[in-house]
């Protein structure tokens, strides 16, 4: 319903038109998302503030919207979207908790060092190499928006 009711009255198709990605695209992007990091760190804890959600500040933020298109350049800097890479997390002493998340077969997160490939954001690629010293090869095909 809240769907209609914005398509309805506040939605302007010319001002920010919806571009729904076909596949193969869909599934790239989709495998992409991650869900949040949740863990407890300490079990005791004094003066405990009442944190509403991350969420709501991230929304603020840009999101990847527009035409999709293709591209082969490997320069993760020129770009916003989504790309197959090939990470190596080092497994830094001073590395408390790698913000770099794994996919298993089964569905589940983990947060390891090591390496690996597959596809994600290009926002969190670039966060990661600057805080974590991770290591990032693109490979031969992104999806970026324009």
């Amino acid at each position: 319903m809240s769907l209609k009711s914005f398509l309805t009255n506040y939605f302007d198709i010319n001002k920010c038109p919806i571009h729904i990605p076909r596949q193969p695209n869909y599934f790239y992007i989709k495998i992409a998302y991650f869900g949040g990091r949740v863990e407890v760190f300490s079990y005791y804890a004094k003066n405990i503030y009442n944190v509403v959600s991350l969420y709501p500040f991230c929304m603020l933020k840009e999101l990847p919207i527009g035409n999709l298109i293709k591209s082969t350049d490997n320069n993760l800097d020129n770009y916003f979207g989504f790309c197959y890479v090939s990470v190596k997390v080092p497994a830094n002493e001073g590395l408390r908790a790698p913000i770099w998340a794994f996919r298993k077969e089964d569905g589940g997160l983990i947060y390891p060092t090591g390496n690996w490939t597959g596809w994600y954001s290009s926002e969190i690629l670039k966060k990661a190499r600057e805080t974590q010293f991770v290591k990032v090869e693109v490979h031969y095909e992104h999806i970026m928006y324009k």
